[in-house]
């Protein structure tokens, strides 16, 4: 393995990592904020209404 394709080598896993942990954080952050947005939901409706509904 010459210089060059080791160095290509690495570029591609480095690559390959930060695309993986990108994807990952970014499916999780989209779960968290659904979960975030179905309790909004429920405190939403359980509030009492200042006019008394």
């Amino acid at each position: 393995m010459t210089h060059q394709e080791y160095v290509l080598a690495a570029y591609a896993v480095a690559f390959a990592t930060m695309t993986a942990i990108s994807v990952t954080i970014w499916f999780r952050g989209r779960a968290y904020r659904r979960q975030v947005e179905v309790v909004a939901k429920i405190r939403h409706r359980a509030a009492p209404h200042a006019d008394g509904r």
